[in-house]
């Protein structure tokens, strides 16, 4: 049997930077509402990132902390940082 190593493709330029967000970081997803794109993706989703990946760029699986089984995949162009100071601890000193 022959085989052929095929050479790595270089890295895309948008993996070259490191991911901004780690796990557990809290963020919100942009909507897209363009046509063709579905639906979970046309609203806001605040929650924590329960995984990263690298595909073409960096994408993030965003948790929702208002339903646990709302999950969601999304580019890093359209993850942005929530202050925690937000959804942190409420309590009045």
């Amino acid at each position: 049997m022959n085989y052929e190593v095929a050479e790595a493709s270089p890295s895309p330029e948008a993996l070259l930077t490191p991911a901004l967000f780690e796990g557990g970081a809290q963020v919100q997803s942009v909507p897209d509402t363009a046509p063709g794109i579905p639906p979970e993706h046309s609203i806001a989703i605040y929650g924590t990132v329960a995984e990263v990946k690298a595909e073409e760029c960096w994408w993030y699986r965003i948790k929702s902390m208002h339903s646990e089984r709302n999950k969601v995949w999304v580019p890093e162009h359209r993850v942005l940082a929530i202050s925690k100071s937000l959804y942190g601890n409420t309590r009045r000193h």
